[in-house]
């Protein structure tokens, strides 16, 4: 899908919530010093607003994105602002207690968390929508709030993505599928010797607002999404839906970074890998979660969010951990940070399931 050209949308307002800081200012300089988890992480600090942590994570990241936005209170109540969620599970902490399934599991619901969201903020009468498609949620949620601009039904969207999938029940459920690291591994994403993935906790926001001139650094130019029902954990052998969302994402000029999924399962890497070099060449190709692990629901958000930074501060972090990578022909996976006026990002996120999505951000 490509949006005309006087509906394009600005990205006027970013946060992010993760394992190496609470917000971006924190997360940042350590994603660029070369940090990263290796095991599944639960984060610490987080004030208790809801009943629901999931929900606390994304008031969290919703807060600092409207404080970069400059949005004021009359902005969030307006009938032209929209509220977004993207999360694969919503509130699954609070699903068990003691084992068992909660009195209560009726009320935790997916639209919980937009429900906590729109009422710490006292949001107006617009759209209020959740989006649940596994891992590729969170960029979901993007494109919806993307088109819900493009087709003049609002003006602005606050987008937000947060999961808390930490129970042991889910973190046994993905070991039995065979896509998670051993302890003290980490992921590896790109890399030869990749084992899959580790857990983490994460929330990102991100604010759109109808384009003007001078508005914002960073804007949405092309949006793609499709399904690739070919397997339960894999993306199809050969790539066909994912090469479809990046023949719409593809422009005369190469992009300068592909954010790409890179969950560092061996069944995931390699096909993507190909499939981004074959289509779209850019001259480096990135993953954040050799650093800040797997968030599932929020990782295709909380990766446009790190995506727009690398706009905003012309700096692509580097590629972790510095181990042998799969062998490519062409993009770059740099171990170290790489100072680089970035004009054009593409970003891509992929969920089990089938449900791929992708967004192209210009800085021109």
């Amino acid at each position: 899908m490509n949006l005309p050209a006087d509906q394009i949308c600005d990205i006027t307002g970013i946060s992010a919530v993760t394992p190496l800081g609470l917000n971006l200012d924190t997360t940042w300089p350590r994603l660029l010093a070369g940090e990263r988890i290796v095991d599944h992480t639960r984060l610490v600090g987080i004030k208790k607003i809801t009943s629901r942590r999931v929900s606390d994570l994304a008031i969290l990241a919703a807060t600092d994105a409207i404080q970069n936005a400059n949005w004021g209170r009359e902005i969030l109540q307006s009938a032209q602002t929209a509220l977004l969620i993207g999360t694969s599970k919503g509130p699954v902490d609070a699903w068990l207690v003691n084992g068992e399934i909660s009195d209560a599991a009726g009320s935790f619901g997916l639209h919980q968390v937009a429900h906590d969201v729109a009422s710490y903020f006292q949001f107006g009468s617009g759209p209020c929508l959740t989006l649940a498609n596994a891992c590729s949620s969170g960029l979901h949620a993007i494109v919806r709030g993307a088109m819900l601009i493009a087709e003049n039904r609002v003006s602005r969207a606050l987008v937000v993505s947060a999961e808390s999938s930490m129970h042991p029940l889910f973190i046994a459920s993905f070991d039995r599928l065979g896509v998670l690291a051993r302890p003290g591994i980490g992921c590896r994403p790109f890399c030869e010797d990749r084992e899959g993935f580790v857990l983490a906790e994460s929330a990102a926001a991100i604010c759109l607002e109808r384009c003007d001139a001078g508005r914002a650094s960073v804007t949405i130019k092309r949006l793609a999404v499709a399904s690739d029902a070919t397997h339960l954990v894999a993306i199809d052998a050969q790539s066909r839906a994912l090469q479809h969302v990046l023949t719409l994402l593809k422009s005369d000029q190469p992009p300068d970074v592909v954010h790409a999924h890179g969950t560092g399962t061996k069944l995931n890497d390699a096909q993507e890998l190909a499939a981004i070099e074959a289509i779209v060449q850019p001259e480096y190709v990135y993953s954040h979660k050799g650093a800040l692990g797997h968030s599932l629901g929020a990782a295709g958000l909380l990766a446009l969010a790190l995506s727009v930074q690398m706009h905003r501060t012309s700096t692509i972090p580097p590629h972790v951990p510095n181990i042998p990578i799969l062998p490519s022909h062409r993009a770059i996976l740099s171990p170290h940070a790489v100072s680089h006026h970035v004009k054009q990002t593409i970003t891509l996120a992929t969920g089990f399931g089938g449900g791929i999505a992708g967004v192209r951000l210009s800085s021109e």
